[in-house]
């Protein structure tokens, strides 16, 4: 009797559905790593760049203080919004220039430098309240409640006023 040497048909088609398995399984786990690491990029990003907005705006109040006269628009204490659809109004992004510009949020100024803010670019909110840092996956920014957030234009406000955050 000759002995068959070689595989059936029914052994190839197990090794190639167990080889499609690890495949998928090892697709699947290196996609997932992939997206982490660009989304822990673009958070890094969103990070970076708020920090800069934040230095510029910063630098400006320095600025204005040594050298008042260049400035058109004298930052004081209050909650100034980014950007806003009125244009016939100032926002701080007219003002202050950095990569990618903030699509909305506003930075509180207190004692003549950015005391809290919370910023949104492209996906990602970038925030300090009450000295504390986020960055959040978020399309919804939450202002502070109760409070006028002002444009450079608006002069009627107290600078002793408190502002509340309850956002």
């Amino acid at each position: 009797m000759k002995k068959n040497k070689g595989f059936t048909v029914l052994e190839l088609l197990i090794i190639l559905v167990v080889v499609g398995v690890v495949l998928f399984i090892l697709k699947s786990v290196v996609t997932g790593m992939v997206l982490s690491n660009v989304s822990n990029k673009k958070k890094q990003q969103a990070e970076t760049i708020a920090l800069q907005y934040i230095g510029k705006v910063n630098d400006y109040i320095n600025f204005q203080t040594f050298n008042f006269n260049e400035y058109s628009y004298s930052l004081k204490t209050g909650i100034y919004d980014v950007d806003g659809d009125n244009r016939n109004q100032k926002y701080l992004n007219d003002i202050i220039s950095v990569s990618e510009m903030p699509k909305e949020g506003w930075v509180y100024i207190k004692n003549n430098e950015v005391f809290e803010y919370s910023l949104k670019f492209e996906r990602y909110t970038v925030s300090k309240i009450n000295d504390k840092q986020t960055i959040e996956y978020s399309d919804v920014i939450s202002k502070p409640k109760g409070v006028k957030t002002l444009t450079l234009s608006d002069e009627d406000y107290d600078e002793d006023d408190e502002f509340d955050y309850q956002g």
